[in-house]
């Protein structure tokens, strides 16, 4: 594995391609807030897989929490499958807590992969997930779950995220 903060071109093509949807959000119609980190692993030295995360304070009815937002969490198609993902999953959470020192993932998906995520020790946020949109502040449209990377609970009540989702 190795973080990075940007990617570069070579990276994004052969992440990416060059779809526009890859992730399918593109019926949400959402702007999306850019990501801080990016970790990449590798397969044999080929780039095969990454996660994207970023700090930011969010709030649980109207007290301040900080999570790690993580997101863009993709595999090329070729190689899915084969477990990256869920290693990289693996990787982000222990990272958040041990060199991000946060007490939270926090990570928007399709409905489709909330059972990959549930796999790894998140869970739905049952509340309503407020976000920040060109034309103001809107309910997420899509799930939105939550990691507890230390002994703290999350807490119950409506979330605003305060910014774009990621």
């Amino acid at each position: 594995m190795r973080i990075v903060e940007s990617l570069s071109d070579e990276e994004r093509l052969i992440l990416l391609g060059t779809g526009n949807d890859l992730s399918n959000v593109a019926r949400y119609r959402l702007t999306w807030r850019p990501k801080d980190l990016h970790v990449l692993r590798y397969e044999n030295g080929r780039l095969v897989a990454k996660a994207s995360i970023l700090k930011h304070q969010v709030f649980v009815n109207g007290q301040p929490v900080w999570v790690a937002g993580v997101g863009g969490v993709v595999t090329v198609p070729a190689v899915q499958g084969r477990g990256h993902a869920s290693a990289i999953m693996e990787y982000v959470a222990v990272y958040i807590r041990d060199h991000l020192g946060m007490s939270f993932g926090l990570l928007f998906c399709r409905e489709a992969l909330v059972r990959f995520y549930v796999r790894f020790g998140w869970h739905l946020i049952q509340d309503e997930v407020m976000i920040n949109q060109p034309d103001g502040e809107v309910p997420s449209p899509l799930p939105v779950m939550v990691l507890a990377c230390s002994a703290v609970s999350w807490p119950a009540g409506s979330l605003r995220l305060a910014s774009e989702p990621w």
